[in-house]
């Protein structure tokens, strides 16, 4: 399978797969003019890198993104991106005015998993439902680790929902390890970490 380098012209894409494939998460509530601003940002202030797997005409069959540092991720986004974001989750808000809090939560959430933690974090993956179970996910994650060896990172960290045990069992099967659990959004959340050799 070839995966390919996510890039610019690829967000529209990633943002719809995201909404589509992950419609119960918090940041797919805001809308996908909101994820396309946030995965353009994210790439064009060099805030995270990921791969594609390319699908038919303009979809995509899956993706992940991630960065060397979500700690400051929402920081540097907010700082330097801070009308474009503010715009598009306050149209969200507007419809939709209980997620003010998950959206306090989600800028806050690397607070709440402690120092000991990596800083880089597999963000989002996220497989077309046409195109699963056929390798497409383990393929993003195997070439996510090597980008992470060529950027000298030995560890990364990605965030479960507790209930999901599905996405715990991937992750699993891949080597992640159960590092600690949090609650946001008023659900716990499993964080797992994936050790590089």
């Amino acid at each position: 399978m070839k995966l390919v380098a996510l890039q610019p012209a690829h967000v529209t894409a990633i943002a719809r797969l995201h909404a589509e494939a992950l419609a119960g998460d918090f940041l797919p509530s805001l809308g996908p003019a909101f994820l396309t601003t946030l995965y353009r940002g994210i790439l064009e202030l060099n805030l995270g890198f990921g791969f594609v797997a390319p699908g038919t005409a303009e979809d995509i069959a899956g993706f992940v993104i991630a960065t060397d540092d979500s700690r400051s991720l929402f920081r540097k986004l907010i700082t330097r991106r801070f009308f474009r974001l503010t715009w598009q989750v306050g149209v969200a808000l507007l419809h939709h005015p209980r997620l003010v809090v998950r959206s306090v939560e989600t800028f806050l959430y690397p607070s709440k998993e402690g120092t000991h933690t990596p800083a880089a974090e597999l963000l989002v993956i996220a497989v077309n439902a046409g195109d699963r179970n056929k390798g497409i996910g383990v393929a993003l994650v195997e070439c996510l680790d090597e980008s992470m060896h060529q950027r000298k990172i030995a560890r990364y960290k990605v965030t479960v929902l507790a209930a999901n045990e599905a996405a715990q069992r991937f992750y699993r099967r891949l080597g992640f390890v159960l590092a600690t659990q949090f609650v946001m959004y008023g659900r716990p959340w499993n964080l797992f970490v994936r050790e590089l050799s």
